[in-house]
């Protein structure tokens, strides 16, 4: 793989005006603060009181359940996947919110796209004006394309959204991400599956590495 003349001073620019911020958001109480988001997006109510679950355990992660307390507090579960399986970046992180109609709201389409506009935009703007301008003018640009959705009917679409990666199109002038989502019915049975939002989205970290590094190197 070969890279630009400039990607050294990026790089340098990185680690001296971005690492305070890249090991902040690579902590999972960063989550916190991004599943309040995620799930007022799904709620449409920006002011929600959300509280994160986060799992180290895929497994216990996948039998975990989100739900709203008495207090009226929503619970969200996450998990940050440590496996590069793309050959975008590592650790894109897995989400479990309360679906929108169990705040009687309609569903969204492409929410997961949105999510994904969202996460990609509160990071890019914590980044220096140099740096998002290098970006503007020079780096390969990232476009969210519609999601991958899955309406879980039977236990092997829950298999199926747990092995499904986020997709990846690479191309010489841009890289197109689409996120896994699936939806569970508000009536589903058993209980513990139902009404929720299963995503799987980009993280702040990746977000920073592909604005800083990745977007300026070239095959």
């Amino acid at each position: 793989m070969m890279y630009s003349p400039t990607l050294l001073f990026y790089n340098l620019l990185f680690y001296k005006n971005t690492n305070k911020f890249f090991l902040e958001v690579t902590q999972p109480d960063y989550m916190n603060h991004i599943s309040q988001n995620l799930q007022g997006i799904l709620s449409n109510n920006k002011d929600i009181s959300v509280i994160n679950k986060y799992y180290s355990s895929k497994q216990d992660f996948i039998y975990s359940k989100p739900f709203i307390d008495k207090n009226n507090t929503v619970v969200t579960h996450s998990y940050i996947n440590l496996n590069k399986s793309t050959d975008f970046f590592s650790k894109y992180w897995w989400f479990k919110l309360k679906s929108s109609e169990s705040f009687k709201k309609c569903r969204t389409p492409n929410i997961g796209k949105e999510m994904n506009e969202y996460i990609f935009e509160e990071t890019f703007n914590k980044l220096s004006s140099y740096i998002q301008n290098e970006y503007k003018k020079n780096g390969k640009k990232i476009i969210f394309g519609e999601d991958i959705v899955i309406f879980a009917e039977k236990k092997e679409d829950g298999l199926k959204w747990t092995s499904n990666d986020i997709d990846v199109i690479n191309s010489n002038n841009n890289i197109v991400i689409r996120t896994p989502i699936m939806y569970t019915n508000i009536d589903a049975v058993p209980n513990r599956v139902a009404g929720m939002t299963y995503v799987k989205v980009i993280s702040p970290a990746q977000v920073i590495e592909w604005i800083t590094n990745k977007s300026f190197q070239t095959d």
